[in-house]
Formats: structure tokens, sequence, C-alpha cells
């Protein structure tokens, strides 16, 4: 149980804190990949 917190440790620490990988399901349609554009640049991009 504690090892779990010991990973979420090292996503929010260092010099790559917070960058974490996402996936797009295999059989992806146009809005899909879009919408996970938005969410991405929304999410990343907001000032």
């Amino acid at each position: 149980m504690y090892q779990i917190f010991a990973i979420i440790g090292m996503c929010i620490s260092g010099n790559y804190a917070y960058w974490l990988p996402s996936g797009i399901s295999a059989d992806y349609d146009r809005k899909m990949v879009e919408d996970c554009i938005q969410l991405f640049c929304g999410e990343n991009l907001a000032g």
C-alpha cells in the first residue's frame, strides 16, 4: 500500500513533475483525437 504513495511522490517532484503519460483507445475516431488535443491544450497551455 505504501508503495503507491512513493510512486505518487515521484510524479509530483523533480524536473519532470506532473508530466504523466496518457493514451488513446486503439479504436479511436477523429472526434476522440480532436477532444484529446483540446483537453491537452486546455490543461497544459492555460495561463
